[in-house]
């Protein structure tokens, strides 16, 4: 009888184990967004004051932004870890296949942080709508970059320490579940949705600019954060883009940055010679 009402009303321990690559993924995503931070900070020198009031302001507000970003960032390991049945996430398989994602994760949350130190060489500024339009005109500035960095060095590089990471920290992917419902583990995503829903009407990439110094407020940001706000509106861009193209080539002329997004890359392709601020 004690058997069966553990069964229908599992422990939070067990929805806890369920959820525990959840945490360490949020582990590694602080841990990397705080290392990427702080880089950046250095890298900055004296254009950020050396003081204590700037460095709380970059690290505590940025702090929230990191969390901001991980409900959103997270939710292809929430719908895996709530949808997965009880019994197949307890096989020995499924530990290798969540190895596998955690390394996946990993690894693109690290190549992200050295795509960002890249950027900020180059623009001095963290991820902004520049960013946005390399994901979405990738023909441009592909060869470009491929010419001015060893990307396969680097990814190679990226994927070893991605991999020493995870097998050192593999006990947060462990795969356990004393019997967790699917409706238990339902109310927590809901809390998830609810989070993500209220922090993306809560918050926008405006609310930390409170400083007057302009790197302060780029480096209290999070470069994920600013694509994901960004791909909406960089959406609406191409759609009026689309809609311009239709009324005629004399109509498209108008609109100059619309029209040569490839062009526009190629001109910012070295803008840290007169570029002074984010």
């Amino acid at each position: 009888m004690k058997v069966s009402s553990n069964v229908t009303n599992p422990s939070p321990s067990a929805l806890r184990q369920r959820f525990r690559p959840l945490f360490w993924l949020g582990g590694c995503f602080l841990a990397i967004a705080f290392i990427v931070r702080l880089v950046l900070l250095i890298w900055a020198g004296h254009a950020v004051p050396p003081n204590p009031l700037s460095w709380l302001y970059i690290f505590g507000v940025g702090l929230l932004y990191d969390l901001i970003t991980f409900v959103y960032v997270a939710w292809p390991l929430v719908l895996y870890l709530w949808l997965m049945p009880t019994r197949a996430y307890r096989s020995r398989p499924n530990q290798w296949v969540t190895y596998v994602i955690g390394l996946t994760l990993l690894y693109g949350l690290m190549f992200i942080a050295v795509s960002e130190w890249v950027f900020w060489g180059e623009f001095s500024t963290r991820f902004n709508f520049i960013a946005v339009d390399y994901l979405v005109y990738t023909t441009e500035v592909i060869g470009n970059i491929q010419q001015s960095y060893p990307i396969g060095l680097w990814m190679l590089l990226i994927g070893l320490a991605a991999v020493v990471v995870t097998w050192v920290t593999r006990r947060g992917l462990s795969v356990r579940d004393d019997d967790s419902t699917l409706g238990r583990r339902s109310l927590w995503v809901a809390g998830w949705l609810v989070l993500t829903v209220l922090t993306a009407f809560a918050f926008n990439s405006e609310a930390k600019n409170r400083s007057a110094n302009a790197y302060v407020n780029t480096l209290a940001g999070n470069g994920i954060y600013e694509i994901l706000r960004g791909l909406p509106q960089q959406s609406s861009r191409l759609r009026a883009l689309l809609q311009i193209v239709a009324g005629g080539s004399g109509v498209r002329r108008a609109s100059p940055d619309a029209e040569d997004p490839g062009g526009h890359l190629r001109q910012q392709r070295h803008p840290r010679h007169h570029t002074q601020h984010p």
